[in-house]
């Protein structure tokens, strides 16, 4: 726990993991704090008592209580029903970091340091000696090695997203210190998975986060800049907020710190036992190359493989197909092709979010819960589909296909498949399997594995 300070938010992550994981601090969670008993991330009791009364005062009865959820006094307690005029426990992360003393600036907002001053010199370049000559290697040469690797040719690599700090800054500026609005008003589940409507490759969200992932932004400039944004005026708050979007990443990495085996599905104290199929060449493949036969799913898909992002409602209805709704596959093939294919793939959050959305983690949301691969209008997955811009656009073989038919191509009469120029089975393929009769034998699979 004490180890946790150091992080770029400190206490901020803490708490929020806290609550996340605890499922709410009010009784009846099935998280760390009230199905652990005695554990915080797998720690022994004795690492934890001190450093959490050193966060909130040893006097204090929410200490206390919190203390006696873990198991680590000797007449427990609960905590107090209402906080700080009357707000009621287990209303979200910014409560959890108010339970935990996090430090505020007189503006209100957590006291989250100072981005490290940039350089003023770049330090000169080290020094070669002729006897490491033979480590050299032309760029060409270079070039040839990473394409018989890939299997790629570099020209034809088209990404949306180019590199570097100067295009980090750029974007931050455009999507964010211009868009003062935008940053106010954000709520990350509201917003449209597929794209802008004047370009399909453009996010609606702010984009950066292969530029964070990568180093090219940091994280304390983009808090700064919101928080500048929210100053003297009304604005969205975690977890939906933007802010609320960096204190679920810190809260990834205090796990991923803390936890044994994070990315693994064995010995991991955040990972339901699932006894899931045999791994499935063709599915999985027809799952990465956007070829499952269901639009939205294999949009998404070679989305990712052409400009290495996906939004994350898109990320959340793919995970499920592959692993608990159609495939039931294993969720590390699924993070394995992440991690390999995302710009913004980070170890902590790729393996957290998996967890999270296969099912299997105990801050999981209910496994029975599932998104429908053919979403309409309606979906939680915020998709367009007046004019189904985007499937049309990531899937060409349906751009003559009437809207009506766009999310469900194989129930298209025939004389509609020849008038759209796409027989479906032909230029499209049909349904790798049915999505209504896969998610009742999942389902019923899932729930077996829990009960053994």
């Amino acid at each position: 726990v004490k180890k946790v300070v150091k992080s770029p938010f400190g206490k901020a992550a803490l708490g929020a993991a806290l609550f996340k994981f605890g499922g709410g601090f009010g009784g009846g969670g099935t998280g760390i704090l009230s199905g652990l008993k005695g554990k915080l991330f797998g720690m022994p009791k004795e690492m934890i008592a001190g450093p959490i009364q050193d966060l909130l005062g040893t006097g204090s009865s929410g200490t206390m209580g919190l203390l006696g959820k873990l198991g680590l006094t000797k007449g427990g307690g609960s905590l107090m029903p209402t906080l700080k005029g009357g707000l009621t426990l287990g209303f979200g992360v910014p409560l959890a970091l108010d339970l935990l003393g996090v430090g505020k600036k007189d503006d209100g907002f957590y006291n989250v340091e100072e981005p490290i001053p940039e350089p003023r010199e770049i330090k000169p370049l080290p020094s070669i000696k002729d006897n490491l000559n033979y480590f050299q290697i032309e760029l060409d040469e270079f070039v040839k090695e990473i394409e018989a690797e890939l299997g790629i040719s570099m020209n034809l690599v088209d990404c949306y997203f180019s590199g570097g700090e100067t295009e980090a800054l750029k974007r931050l500026e455009l999507r964010v210190s211009n868009e003062k609005q935008f940053v106010r008003n954000f709520r990350k589940p509201k917003t449209i998975s597929t794209n802008m409507d004047k370009n399909p490759r453009e996010p609606q969200t702010t984009g950066l986060s292969p530029y964070i992932s990568t180093g090219c932004l940091s994280v304390r400039v983009l808090w700064n800049e919101c928080q500048n944004i929210y100053l003297n005026s009304e604005h969205t708050m975690p977890p939906e907020s933007l802010h609320g979007q960096l204190l679920f990443r810190e809260m990834f990495y205090l796990l991923s710190r803390s936890v044994e085996n994070w990315d693994s599905d064995t010995d991991n104290i955040m990972c339901k036992k699932i006894d899931w199929g045999e791994y499935d060449k063709e599915k999985v493949e027809a799952w990465e190359s956007g070829k499952t036969g269901f639009p939205y799913i294999d949009a998404m898909m070679r989305q990712l493989d052409k400009t290495g992002w996906m939004h994350h409602l898109g990320r959340h209805a793919v995970s499920c197909f592959l692993t608990r709704g159609q495939l039931w596959q294993n969720w590390t093939c699924g993070r394995d092709v992440f991690e390999r294919k995302l710009l913004d793939s980070d170890w902590a959050l790729n393996n957290g979010n998996w967890l999270w959305l296969s099912g299997v983690a105990p801050f999981s949301m209910p496994y029975f819960r599932l998104y429908n691969p053919c979403p309409d209008a309606k979906s939680s997955l915020n998709v367009e589909t007046k004019e189904a811009k985007f499937i049309k656009y990531w899937i060409p073989e349906l751009k003559n296909f009437p809207v009506k038919y766009i999310l469900e191509p194989h129930l298209a009469p025939l004389s509609i498949q020849k008038k759209a120029n796409c027989i479906i089975g032909e230029d499209y393929p049909q349904p790798i399997v049915d999505r209504k009769e896969s998610a009742k034998i999942n389902l019923a699979k899932f729930k077996h594995s829990l009960s053994n």
